[in-house]
């Protein structure tokens, strides 16, 4: 069912497709990345929002696979991607988590002179039944 405001007027949705129910991406909290290990970590931050919806920490060298999370409404997930080492992620990438898949698009690069390496980016989420939103902001990668 459809939000409404105050005067019964539906709010429009701004997932398209599927069911007719939202995705709804939520920011992450402290403890919700605790136990990520890795040397490097990348976050996206939607525009407008204090805090990233996905988080990710990766070993530079390593053949490890990248660790994310991600908050689907009131729940943390897991994230798994096939891609392996911090490096294959500055560009974005598409991962996928229990019926989602996540493709994160980068675009220009934000220029904020420190070693961290910023875009902008968006971030496609698509669920199994159809339904995608599409989340745009800022994709950084550093220490």
């Amino acid at each position: 069912m459809p939000e409404e405001t105050t005067d019964g007027t539906p709010i429009p949705s701004e997932t398209l497709g599927g069911d007719g129910s939202e995705i709804s991406l939520s920011v992450l909290r402290q403890g919700d990345t605790s136990d990520l290990d890795g040397e490097l970590g990348c976050g996206f931050v939607a525009e407008d929002e204090q805090g990233a919806y996905l988080v990710m920490m990766g070993v530079v060298q390593g053949e490890e696979r990248n660790v994310r999370r991600i908050r689907i409404g009131d729940y943390v997930q897991p994230v798994f991607s096939t891609e392996t080492g911090f490096g294959s992620l500055s560009d974005g990438d598409t991962f996928s988590t229990q019926g989602m898949s996540l493709t994160l698009t980068t675009d220009e690069q934000v220029n904020d002179q420190t070693e961290v390496v910023a875009h902008h980016a968006t971030l496609m989420v698509q669920r199994m039944d159809g339904a995608e939103r599409s989340y745009d902001g800022i994709w950084s990668c550093g220490p």
